[in-house]
């Protein structure tokens, strides 16, 4: 191809994961909203449990990893994310993560945390 294609090609070639930041989880009852803000449009994923998460890394390159636990995605992609996990059960800690994926298939995931049930 021509360089000039070649140069454009280049330019919008996205390489990077998404960041995350002001992760937080706000309970009510038997219902948590998960919400964080991207770097870049994404989508997100919160899977959570009461038993410990449990993450592998997948051989194939720009693919989400294996993680264990419920999931809750969004329907539309965003840099401001909100998941809503309803039916927890009351008195129990659970473990979350959250996965983000952009447009180009890069793949951010946080640590596991907890938020626990009234």
């Amino acid at each position: 191809p021509p360089a000039k294609q070649q140069a454009i090609a280049r330019e919008t070639l996205d390489i990077y994961a998404p960041g995350i930041s002001n992760a937080k989880v706000s309970v009510n009852g038997t219902t948590a909203i998960v919400s964080w803000d991207s770097s870049e449009t994404a989508r997100g994923t919160v899977y959570y449990s009461t038993a410990p998460i449990v993450m592998r890394e997948t051989s194939a390159p720009m693919t989400e990893p294996y993680v264990s636990g419920a999931a809750v995605s969004e329907s539309d992609v965003n840099t401001i994310h909100s998941v809503t996990l309803s039916g927890l059960s009351p008195g129990m800690t659970y473990q979350y993560v959250i996965v983000t994926t952009d447009l180009s298939g890069n793949v951010t995931v946080t640590l596991p945390a907890t938020f626990a049930t009234p």
